[in-house]
């Protein structure tokens, strides 16, 4: 689980849509077919045929399963490792835009401490884990964290526990094993019982292509590197399937901007939509008086000239001009809501306050009291019945349970 990625990928849809792909929002994997790949919509549980002359298969810790299903004879190549993250308030790092590190801890590992959001994320762990599409962390691994920061920090540790606003898990798909030529297809990681860390894995990517049924598979990696990690994917598929797709082009993702870097009206250069020193904020803030100056750089920050768009929903809707919280520390419009609806595919309340608005990765509480509103937003353009809300208020506060520590008794060792 990355709040980068969550929102960065959207971006990344939407420039690629531009440039002519197309993207599902919502649609589960269910079994490869001669046509491509067959496809659930969880929306409205159909399922379809996406048609295609090859498939790449980019499912991260889950990416062993996918290969399987197309050959059940593939050797296990990704370790699965968890990592959590503590998010705390502004004042940990607000004395300095930098950050901490600290290279080594009692037992060996790395931590460090970051402002970010506008709050201050700590991390991480580094452990073998179960395959879960909804980790969640548990009171041991964050008191590892705690004691850390609170012995580095000479302070309480107590109280540094209870300065914590979020918590979240998510799993690496490291590499555990690169198989060589010729190599029989065994199971390639060590065993549950012998593996015992994962420091020493591989966290470069690996693209394998299957002889039997052509799926191109990109394992491992992070997110730093996807730009590259798609590019030699995509270089790997042309080489392998040369009788089936061919382009004359050159790879032009290297100084391709995404959503939000260019100005649709041609007024501004990129360079004017850097937060805190270009003219990007000052005109949004200049052309609607209901936004104020942190306002106006939390729509820059995350939405770059495409601040105009959700500044144009405040203007039609005035009721959503306003702070979606009574705190000015969290500067969210009510009209980012819509936006997410409306141009992010946004289609459950979870989606905004969490995988559009980071909401909940900075402060759960703030994002669990913010469910109602959310949800009676939504409701309003996608119509949803009286049950429909309902069903999704409660699937908003289960998610969000998941930034909370898992009760003592089940932790799991």
């Amino acid at each position: 689980r990355s709040s980068a990625s969550f929102v960065g990928i959207g971006e990344i849809s939407r420039a690629a849509g531009v440039a002519g792909s197309f993207t599902i929002c919502f649609g589960v994997f269910v079994r490869a077919s001669q046509a491509g790949a067959r496809v659930q919509d969880k929306e409205t549980g159909e399922e379809f045929d996406i048609h295609s002359k090859t498939v790449v298969n980019c499912a991260g810790p889950f990416s062993d399963a996918v290969r399987t299903m197309a050959d059940p004879t593939q050797p296990k190549l990704v370790e699965p490792a968890a990592g959590i993250h503590i998010v705390l308030p502004h004042w940990y790092t607000s004395a300095s835009p930098y950050g901490l590190l600290l290279p080594k801890t009692t037992d060996g590992r790395v931590l460090f401490m970051l402002p970010w959001q506008g709050a201050t994320i700590a991390g991480t762990t580094d452990a073998p884990c179960e395959l879960s599409d909804a980790p969640q962390a548990t009171e041991e691994e964050v008191a590892w964290v705690t004691r850390e920061l609170a012995s580095y920090l000479k302070m309480d540790e107590k109280r540094l526990r209870d300065d914590v606003r979020s918590v979240w898990k998510g799993i690496r798909p490291l590499i555990s094993h690169i198989p060589q030529p010729n190599e029989e297809a065994v199971t390639a990681a060590a065993t549950k019982d012998a593996q015992v860390s994962t420091a020493n894995v591989v966290r470069s990517h690996y693209i394998v292509v299957d002889e039997k049924t052509g799926l191109v598979s990109v394992l491992g990696g992070k997110w730093t590197t996807y730009r590259r990690m798609a590019e030699e994917t995509l270089d790997a598929l042309l080489a392998a399937h040369r009788d089936k797709v061919a382009t004359t082009r050159s790879c032009r993702t290297k100084s391709l901007l995404i959503q939000g870097a260019v100005d649709p009206s041609g007024a501004l250069p990129p360079k004017e939509c850097i937060p805190a020193s270009g003219m990007l904020e000052v005109e949004l803030e200049k052309e609607n008086p209901f936004l104020s100056f942190s306002q106006a750089r939390h729509l820059v920050e995350s939405y770059g000239f495409l601040a105009r768009s959700v500044c144009q929903i405040a203007k039609e809707r005035p009721d959503l001009s306003q702070p979606l919280i009574s705190d000015e520390a969290f500067p969210f419009l009510k009209a980012e809501v819509l936006y997410g609806v409306r141009y992010e595919m946004a289609r459950s309340v979870s989606d905004v306050l969490a995988r559009r608005m980071r909401l909940a990765f900075v402060d759960v509480a703030k994002a669990e009291a913010c469910i109602d509103e959310v949800a009676r937003i939504m409701g309003e353009e996608l119509k949803w019945s009286s049950a429909k809300l309902e069903k999704k208020k409660e699937e908003a506060a289960a998610f969000l349970k998941t930034f909370r520590c898992l009760p003592a008794s089940s932790e799991v060792a």
